[in-house]
């Protein structure tokens, strides 16, 4: 009989974890869908460059430092995805549902979210320079820390969100607020920047 490799160990261990513990392994090569681990990490990279998810279910997801960039996610289901320092850097996410989503520390530049539900969810440190925000739903989401600089947030819904020490303007210009005018960075998302 031939012995154990530290291979077979390794394999035997990691089909037993997946299928004893419902421990889910990250695989980029995963079809779309709820819950999908798609995580990735300097040792092992998921790029989802230009894909096409839109009208995708990804209810869940787990698309932690994911390359999205340029991606169609125009109204897809983000609803309580994990999103943490993913690349959406020019993705289509006009009329998505990221409620509850994690997206702490990702990349939205140039992103556009028209009419996009992101209801309570959490956008710390997250880079939207030049994001297209126009009539999204932002209730009680979590802008701290964030970069929102030429953000476009013309007719959107901002009850409760929170904007703590989020930056507004630079020397490269302001942030449009809900009536469309452009507010400097001492008015924020208060006064006269706020739908009545």
């Amino acid at each position: 009989m031939k012995p154990f490799t530290k291979l077979s160990i390794c394999a035997f261990a990691l089909t037993f974890a997946q299928t004893f513990c419902g421990i889910a392994i990250a695989n980029c090569n995963d079809p779309a869908k709820p819950g999908v681990n798609w995580s990735a990490y300097e040792s092992s990279p998921c790029t989802k460059y230009m894909a096409n998810l839109q009208h995708y279910d990804l209810t869940g997801a787990n698309l932690t430092k994911v390359d999205l960039t340029a991606a169609n996610l125009s109204s897809a289901n983000l609803t309580n995805a994990k999103l943490t320092g993913a690349n959406l850097t020019g993705a289509n996410l006009t009329g998505a549902n990221l409620t509850g989503a994690d997206l702490t520390g990702a990349y939205l530049m140039d992103a556009k979210l028209l009419n996009a539900n992101l209801t309570n969810a959490n956008l710390t440190n997250a880079n939207l320079y030049k994001t297209n925000l126009n009539g999204a739903n932002l209730t009680t989401a979590n802008f701290s820390y964030a970069n929102l600089v030429k953000t476009n947030f013309t007719d959107a819904s901002i009850k409760d969100a929170k904007f703590y020490r989020a930056t507004f303007v630079t020397g490269v210009g302001k942030s449009v607020w809900i009536n469309g005018k452009m507010c400097n960075g001492e008015s924020g998302p208060t006064g006269k920047c706020m739908k009545d």
